[in-house]
């Protein structure tokens, strides 16, 4: 519903603002899958229903990724301030 939708994008907008310990702890309680030694810098929104991020990646500060569903293997580096939609 439109309500939930809006209601996710409000938490994944206040995710962006959390270290990355907090911010992928909370993913994972909310069932996204994300692997040991993963880093999600402050600043990054990722607007994704459906998130798989594999071991030792980073994704960079100030990053903005919004799809359907996301999947970023293991050892995978994403620069600061990238964009995709």
């Amino acid at each position: 519903s439109f309500f939930r939708y809006k209601m996710r994008n409000i938490i994944y907008t206040l995710l962006s603002l959390l270290p990355s310990f907090l911010h992928i702890g909370i993913r994972r309680l909310m069932g996204q899958k994300i692997g040991n030694g993963a880093r999600i810098k402050i600043g990054t929104f990722l607007y994704s229903n459906e998130v798989e991020i594999g071991e030792n990646s980073i994704i960079g500060p100030f990053t903005f990724i919004k799809a359907k569903e996301l999947h970023i293997g293991n050892n995978t580096s994403i620069k600061p301030s990238f964009v995709y939609y």
